[in-house]
């Protein structure tokens, strides 16, 4: 009857749709600190979370990817929810600064003599290119 071209259908229309969806279902909340295991995995919510469930009764599954699917007593989801992994948490490990010792300042001369080498090679090379070039360029004229 939403179709209908009377208002007064639509409106008890949708009063019977609101009727239905306040009697068939109910809202919980699953706390953040519940836990759900899948695969040898564990997961949880990140905050408390408000749910749909239906009246008749609900099923709570996880797949190994941490989907937690509300279902009703059909087999259908009614909602689902990405849950956080409770994995341990990894250290990290802050690299060691290297001083002023011995070692780091020879690294640092070794570096800069071959940036310097580098270059000094790279110009060398562009400027027998060039010699080369116009020395081709100068017998192809004759």
């Amino acid at each position: 009857m939403l179709k209908s071209n009377l208002k007064n259908d639509k409106y008890k229309d949708t009063a019977l749709l609101l009727d239905y969806g306040f009697k068939a279902y109910q809202h919980s909340t699953i706390k953040q600190g519940e836990i759900y295991t899948t695969e040898n995995k564990e997961f949880f919510p990140e905050h408390d979370t408000l749910i749909t469930e239906d009246v008749a009764g609900c099923t709570k599954k996880i797949n190994p990817d941490g989907v937690l699917s509300i279902e009703n007593h059909e087999g259908q989801s009614i909602q689902s929810i990405q849950l956080k992994d409770k994995e341990e948490p990894k250290v990290k490990i802050a690299p060691i600064k290297e001083g002023n010792t011995k070692e780091s300042k020879t690294k640092e001369k070794n570096i800069q003599i071959l940036n310097s080498n580098v270059f000094f090679g790279l110009t060398i090379l562009a400027l027998v290119a060039a010699v080369i070039g116009f020395r081709k360029k100068g017998a192809s004229k004759y």
